[in-house]
């Protein structure tokens, strides 16, 4: 009887989706961080533009602090609702109306459109270039929560970032 789990070191799954050619690799799609999944088309699709939107307009040394900031209010959203047996995905957490601004707004559009000149672009790169870093801190299980635990966090006038660790995600 052929083993559903495991065929040439190809699973079920793999076989299923993709057919007999490929492997199937769980972590090509999904990266776990703090007990959550963020599934690689979430983060690309919708973290990207929405960092983008929020952070394009920084200073190159606070764009990265506040993509952390906010990826990890997002994971830290999502591990709170499974605590409380409610699964979400970064999606579901990052394009719930009201939260984080730059969803849909001009700069998310901006991202995902093709009428960039040539500043835009660059922004591109190099946010790009600090979210891939991120993505592969979360895929190697090391990114870590520099919110201590905040659900929410807001910009000063000043150019900081305040996290509030106190605020409940639930009332």
């Amino acid at each position: 009887m052929e083993n559903d789990s495991i065929d040439n070191g190809q699973s079920l799954m793999s076989r299923l989706f993709f057919g007999s050619r490929f492997n199937y690799n769980r972590k090509d799609f999904f990266s776990e961080v703090r007990g959550v999944e963020i599934s690689k088309k979430d983060f690309d699709e919708y973290a990207r533009p929405i960092i983008y939107g929020e952070v394009s307009n920084r200073q190159s040394e606070k764009k990265e602090l506040e993509s952390r900031v906010i990826l990890n209010t997002a994971i830290n959203r999502m591990t709170e609702n499974q605590n409380r047996k409610k699964k979400t995905s970064l999606k579901d957490i990052l394009t719930q109306k009201g939260q984080y601004q730059a969803y849909e707004g001009e700069q998310y559009n901006l991202y995902k459109g093709q009428d960039k000149n040539v500043l835009d672009e660059e922004k591109k790169v190099e946010i790009n270039q600090i979210l891939d870093n991120i993505y592969g801190e979360m895929s190697k299980g090391q990114f870590k929560d520099n919110t201590n635990n905040a659900f929410f966090y807001q910009h000063n006038e000043d150019g900081s970032i305040t996290y509030d660790d106190t605020k409940p995600f639930y009332k």
